[in-house]
């Protein structure tokens, strides 16, 4: 597998192996996609659990245009 990454990413992983916190740019790059795995799981499981509240709970006497101008009018001010 081949990947990109940006001049400052690079210098980035390469600090990460100077200060000895992984031994290499693998290591370090594996530990990024796999906080990169748990954070993303932790974020679906955040939006379903408030999808379900959505779901669960009363319907709004608002409609898409109530939300929307009320939307509108907080950046207004």
């Amino acid at each position: 597998m081949k990947i990109s990454i940006t001049k400052m990413q690079e210098e980035y992983l390469a600090s990460l192996v100077d200060s000895g916190e992984y031994q290499n740019v693998d290591e370090a790059v594996q530990d990024a996609i796999s906080l990169h795995q748990k954070n993303r799981e932790v974020v679906i499981e955040a939006l379903r659990i408030e999808i379900e509240k959505g779901w669960n709970s009363p319907d709004s006497p608002r409609n898409v245009q109530d939300i929307i101008a009320a939307k509108a009018s907080t950046h207004n001010d």
